[in-house]
């Protein structure tokens, strides 16, 4: 049963704070690596170790933090995410090396991994269909903004007084997102049993188009992680651009990101075809990474196209996805079918940046790996005709 529009007001927001409080520590991690470095001596690959730890751990979670909020309900799965991440984040501060800053992840792992079973599950329960769109996207830019803040506050904080007091803070805010939510989230609709199987969907089988969003979310991953991440390396190294002009092609990416998540999401809702717009979001994907192929001969124009693109289509896909998982699954399974998705979306965050840069140390060269990137985001689109015929 959904709850009054007024109601909504006061907890919706924390909808997209579930989603800063899943993803946070990617931004954190990557604003703070200069300071982990220094005091600890890491080498890079330790650096990102860290954060390949918490995508394995989160990508081998989900599915049964799926069939776990199917089980206890959204209202109680997104207060562990706000409190699982603000203890996370709080004995992060006090780490003394590389296990003890690892640990901490694997605690805000379990956050990441009921990211979006937990807010799809509300969602599905407490607004109808016509109105899923809109916040299905302002809950996904949640990781925008979460990135962007850290972007413009972390490091300014760490130079002030220390590192240490960056996790603090964020952990202190997510213990007291944790608190407002026990006070405000509304306790779960009662499910009615369907005949597929029982109201949290134990044994009830999943629609068809789950594995195949799935595979389009492992794939998308792959390719996304790589471009992201690489991105900015490709632009100064290769095409010998400064950093700070690299810099915004980062920030413009983000920038585009944000409106374009919401916007397809309320697109895909309006048209309630959202797997032919993850079609359309894929083809927008490859011309992202063509449009950074095609840098090595037009130079900054098309880095700025490229990010532009990725923006559009490496970004925006995941609310469509998200979208697509409540309508097909119900409310009934709508953690489950999410648990899935995103296991194969963080398996493809964990595995394809040091595939990546494996490619450029043994090739000398971006243009491999870019191509392939291109290649994984047209074979996603490929899955998706397969599950549009699923039964779409």
């Amino acid at each position: 049963m959904q709850t009054p529009t007024h109601r909504r007001f006061v907890w919706g927001p924390l909808l997209p704070g579930a989603m800063v409080a899943a993803t946070l520590i990617y931004a954190m991690t990557s604003v703070l690596a200069p300071d982990l470095i220094d005091e600890f001596g890491f080498t890079k690959a330790r650096v990102g170790w860290i954060l390949a730890i918490f995508s394995i751990t989160s990508a081998a979670a989900s599915p049964i933090a799926g069939r776990v909020t199917d089980r206890i309900g959204s209202r109680a799965a997104m207060l562990i995410i706000f409190a699982s991440s603000g203890i996370g984040f709080l004995l992060f501060s006090q780490g003394v090396g590389f296990y003890t800053l690892a640990g901490a992840t694997l605690i805000i792992a379990f956050a990441q991994a009921l990211g979006n079973p937990a807010t799809n599950k509300l969602i599905a329960t407490q607004f109808e269909a016509g109105e899923r769109g809109l916040i299905t996207g302002i809950k996904q830019s949640g990781v925008q903004v979460g990135t962007l803040v850290a972007g413009l506050s972390f490091a300014a904080i760490a130079a002030a007084s220390s590192w240490r007091t960056v996790p603090i803070l964020a952990g202190l805010f997510m213990l007291a997102l944790a608190l407002y939510g026990w006070r405000v989230l509304p306790p779960d609709a009662r499910i009615e049993s369907s005949d597929n199987g029982p109201a949290i969907g134990g044994k009830a089988q999943l629609p068809r188009s789950v594995p195949l969003l799935a595979i389009y979310a492992l794939l998308m991953g792959l390719g996304g992680s790589a471009l992201f991440g690489f991105m900015l390396l490709y632009a100064v190294e290769q095409i010998d651009i400064s950093d700070l002009n690299a810099g915004f092609l980062v920030a413009i990416s983000g920038a585009v990101g944000t409106p374009a998540r919401i916007g397809a999401a309320i697109l895909a809702d309006r048209t309630g075809k959202p797997l032919p717009l993850l079609v359309g979001l894929s083809g927008f994907a490859v011309a992202s990474a063509l449009a950074l192929l095609g840098a090595n001969a037009g130079g900054y124009p098309l880095l700025i196209v490229g990010a532009v693109l990725s923006g559009v289509g490496v970004a925006a896909w995941n609310s469509v996805a998200m979208l697509a998982v409540i309508n097909d699954a119900g409310p009934e399974l709508a953690g489950r079918a999410s648990g899935v998705v995103l296991s194969g979306f963080l398996s493809g965050l964990a595995i394809s940046p040091p595939i990546f840069g494996y490619s450029v140390d043994a090739t000398g060269s971006y243009n491999l790996g870019l191509s392939v990137v291109g290649m994984l985001f047209a074979a996603a689109a490929i899955v998706v005709t397969f599950a549009i015929r699923a039964g779409r």
